[in-house]
């Protein structure tokens, strides 16, 4: 076992694509024909919502690395 518990960079900038390609998954049917007007505005809402986790996700743990130090 390593010394260090910490993800490699590789590990990072792979997960970060996941999420990236995940995301833009769901913005591709931003414009796709719902059958009622709310369900187009519920997938909006829940495509937003997982777009902007991630940054979200990274800004809480930046201040908490920041925080602690």
């Amino acid at each position: 076992m390593h010394g260090s518990l910490r993800p490699c960079a590789h590990d990072q900038v792979r997960r970060t694509n996941n999420w990236a390609s995940y995301n833009k998954l769901h913005l591709t049917a931003w414009n796709a024909p719902f059958g009622l007007g709310a369900q187009t505005i519920f997938w909006r809402i829940a495509a937003l919502a997982l777009v902007s986790s991630g940054p979200l996700m990274t800004a809480c743990v930046f201040l908490e690395r920041t925080n602690k130090a």
